[in-house]
């Protein structure tokens, strides 16, 4: 998580917060939780010496490592230094009590990874209750790791229209010379304005809300699949001299279009399965991932040898100046 001096125009701190529902204990027995929130650096610092655990102050603990005062909080050396603060705190729950506004806050100072710890002390051992955790950035809420995509997105949704002006202006200006490969530049192009819009819209609106819209994650999927997939098609057919060897390329441009769906499919496939594969079994995973992985090693066999008799055509023809495009 980052601190807010170092995102620029952020007016909020970055904060770690956890509201407590469906409190569930023997009615006259408090249910006792301990909540610790730490920088992970100062995990070394905080830790048992012996065990190398975090261990609650409970009637359990034998030492005298923690007083009365201290039950129900985790125990931590207080001679150490640490890079930022430890929110350490213990709360207590009564059946039908009223959780609305009971929350833990915790208000990130310092930049890094932060590990939150949420568990019940002593007290009824079938007490159960329920922690939502949320992590506010001074941004919004995205992870710190996605961050850095939302501002990329933007520039590249900009640059890509500022692309497709200024190619569409250069083809109305030379619409008679065009080449048939240059009408699938210009669609490809429009296919990366979409794209990169969508994949700029999806974070925003998550970063906004906090939680996905199913819409533009299906979108950004489709899109994300086809473009990766129109990618290979224009080397494809490229390198097989279309639009500049050939002007056509047959029966073979079925074949080119017949393996651009089958990889569009994978990749979908592919996607949507690396979103739940933690649920999956190792098998299953596989199923996700050979149909891309044949499809690419495909793609790429015939994208060079395309390429290699290509140039060896021009060569013999002793076509020099088309040689060069493929330089």
């Amino acid at each position: 998580m980052y601190r807010r001096n170092e995102i620029p125009g952020a007016s909020r701190d970055a904060r770690i917060s956890i509201s407590f529902q469906n409190v569930s204990t023997t009615p006259g027995i408090p249910l006792s939780v301990a909540v610790l929130i730490y920088n992970y650096l100062d995990l070394k610092k905080i830790e048992d010496p012996v065990s190398h655990d975090l261990v609650p102050c409970s009637a359990a603990l034998s030492d005298l490592r923690c007083t009365e005062k201290d039950y129900g909080r985790f125990v931590i050396p207080k001679e150490e230094s640490l890079i930022s603060g430890v929110l350490n705190e213990n709360r207590l729950f009564e059946v039908g009590e009223n959780l609305e506004h009971d929350k833990v806050v915790f208000t990130v100072n310092v930049t890094g990874l932060y590990c939150v710890i949420v568990i019940p002390v002593d007290g009824d051992i079938g007490a159960a209750f329920t922690a939502k955790l949320e992590y506010l950035n001074p941004y919004g809420y995205l992870r710190g790791s996605d961050y850095p995509i939302l501002p990329l997105s933007g520039f590249l949704s900009i640059t890509y229209l500022l692309i497709g002006i200024m190619w569409l202006v250069k083809s109305f200006m030379y619409w008679k010379d065009l080449l048939p490969l240059q009408n699938y530049c210009t669609g490809v192009i429009f296919f990366l304005m979409v794209e990169m819009a969508f994949n700029y819209g999806f974070y925003e609106d998550y970063n906004r809300r906090g939680t996905y819209s199913n819409f533009l994650l299906v979108m950004t999927v489709l899109l994300n699949a086809g473009r990766n997939s129109v990618s290979y098609f224009m080397l494809l057919i490229v390198s097989l001299g279309f639009g500049v060897v050939k002007p056509t390329l047959g029966p073979t441009m079925k074949n080119c279009l017949a393996l651009t769906y089958v990889h569009f499919a994978a990749g979908v496939l592919y996607t949507a399965g690396s979103r739940v594969a933690e649920e999956l079994t190792g098998l299953l995973v596989l199923m996700f991932i050979l149909p891309l992985s044949i499809t690419v090693t495909i793609f790429y066999m015939w994208i060079l040898n395309g390429l290699k008799d290509t140039i060896e055509k021009l060569k013999v023809r002793r076509q020099a100046v088309k040689l060069t495009m493929y330089h």
